[in-house]
């Protein structure tokens, strides 16, 4: 398999390891969960809104204020963090699925 422009496997390894820890802190603190598709809808929402809460305060912060180095990596680690969630939920929600076929 062809390696995709600009990504390296090395990249793609981690992002999938922090998904994959995502995923069992979510199980050790919710345990196994079995929704419905529309209640998995909702939780998958609901964790894409708050990546849209850090961009839009990353975008205030940008126009309203002289943005320290450091303050726009931590915004950009809280996005981060949102954006594994986001993942995580969606296998969970695959997960659900597949084993309620």
């Amino acid at each position: 398999m062809m390696e995709p422009i600009g990504v390296s496997t090395e990249i793609q390894a981690k992002i999938l390891q922090e998904i994959s820890d995502e995923r069992l802190r979510q199980d050790n603190k919710w345990g196994v969960q079995q929704h419905p598709d529309l209640y998995w809808l909702a939780i998958l929402t609901e964790e894409v809104g708050e990546v849209a809460k850090e961009l839009c305060d990353l975008a205030y912060t940008l126009e309203h204020q002289s943005l320290d180095i450091f303050i726009y990596d931590a915004i950009r680690e809280k996005i981060k963090k949102e954006l594994i969630q986001v993942a995580a939920v969606a296998v969970a929600w695959i997960e659900d699925s597949e084993r309620n076929k």
